[in-house]
């Protein structure tokens, strides 16, 4: 397939590639449990004047994967929706559906999960219903989220950019280069319009960063666009790669030390989108990247891909529960010992009931996505059949 002379086609995804980032995401998950475990083992370990080593900072940058997370989203989000483009069955309740099938049912199980961290909780007071409709329609980000559950922020971020993903692909023409450039401006022009307000006084929201963000997703439909570049060769390849580990190095840095002097949120959200730039290039030299597609490898990377999501949603409330024994039952537990039971508390439930609920629900999905499309007027044999009737 020539792809410049179809400029709404996609390639395919080798499995090795497929796998490297299957590891990726569960590694990116990971490096999101770590973070949280260290603040909770900071809180309950540690005095409450405690002031963190820069080594430890080092190790607890949660939002840095966040952003690998929303990269990774653009980019596969991207990939789907322009294969659907270039077979002719795009459609936008379709893909709507596809969307809210795929990020509901875990992130509703994980907010159960929530509110029974919240019931074994040696300090709750009245149940914070208001936070948990929020939360249930996936508003958290907007307003405040249920407790135990505040890393699901980045789910209200992802399904906002789900939401504007079909507007950018009309402005652009359903071509690649067009919608990200479309995508682009959306966010852009919405973070510059927003940050002024905010900077001058004449908007009072701590909203804003979602229409910035949506930068970092948009980096990810730039990396498929990238990707499907045949023109750029093995060697352009390389570069980008060292160009990419050299902003990523650079980024995680500067995170790290605005962390640390506590910096304006605008220097932490331009450096997410720095970042964000460099795991897009990332995404480019995986194109060709040698990953085994058998044996032990391909196994432990096809489990990190099932385990990132359980995990990324799980954790908060294996983490609350693991907090209320230990301050119900007055456990002795040095700050390290916390930082490892929390983080294999987590690994083992979401690797084992998480692994096996998102294969089952991948599978249902499926299933409803097959009686989706064949209920849908565009469907061609639904559609000969309504002719002739």
């Amino acid at each position: 397939m020539n792809l410049q002379l179809n400029p709404t086609a996609v390639p395919s995804v080798a499995r090795p590639t497929v796998l490297a980032i299957d590891l990726i995401r569960g590694l990116f998950a990971i490096g999101v449990l770590l973070a949280h475990s260290w603040d909770l083992g900071v809180g309950l370990g540690e005095s409450d004047d405690y002031q963190r080593s820069w080594w430890e900072l080092i190790i607890t940058p949660g939002t840095f994967w966040v952003t690998g997370f929303f990269v990774l989203s653009g980019f596969c989000i991207a990939l789907s929706v322009f294969r659907s483009i270039s077979k002719e069955t795009y459609q936008v309740r379709d893909y709507l559906f596809a969307r809210t099938t795929r990020i509901y049912p875990l992130f509703l199980i994980g907010l159960g999960l929530a509110v029974l961290a919240w019931f074994c909780s040696p300090d709750k007071q009245n149940f914070p219903g208001m936070a948990f409709l929020q939360t249930v329609f996936n508003l958290q980000n907007f307003f405040e989220a249920f407790p135990y559950y505040e890393a699901s922020w980045s789910i209200t971020n992802e399904f906002v950019y789900y939401l504007v993903f079909p507007l950018a692909i009309a402005l652009g023409g359903k071509r690649l280069f067009g919608t990200t450039l479309a995508c682009l401006a959306l966010y852009g022009i919405a973070s510059v319009v927003l940050v002024g307000l905010v900077a001058t006084n004449k908007l009072t929201t701590d909203n804003w960063p979602i229409a910035a963000l949506g930068i970092t997703w948009c980096c990810g439909v730039f990396g498929l666009w990238l990707f499907c570049q045949e023109r750029i060769g093995r060697s352009e390849e390389r570069v980008a790669a060292v160009v990419g580990l050299a902003i990523l190095t650079a980024s995680f840095c500067l995170r790290t030390y605005f962390h640390y002097v506590e910096v304006r949120e605008m220097l932490m959200i331009a450096n997410s989108i720095f970042a964000s730039l460099g795991f897009a290039l990332m995404l480019l030299w995986m194109r060709n990247v040698r990953f085994p597609t058998t044996g032990f490898w391909a196994r432990l990377a096809t489990w990190m891909g099932l385990l990132s999501y359980p995990l990324y949603l799980f954790h908060g409330a294996v983490l609350g529960l693991l907090a209320g024994a230990i301050i119900r039952f007055d456990l002795d537990i040095s700050r390290a010992g916390i930082v490892a039971l929390a983080v294999v508390l987590s690994l083992v439930f979401a690797g084992t009931l998480g692994v096996a609920l998102e294969k089952f629900f991948l599978g249902m999905r499926k299933q409803w996505m097959g009686r989706a499309k064949s209920s849908s007027p565009s469907n061609p044999a639904r559609a000969a059949t309504m002719v002739k009737s």
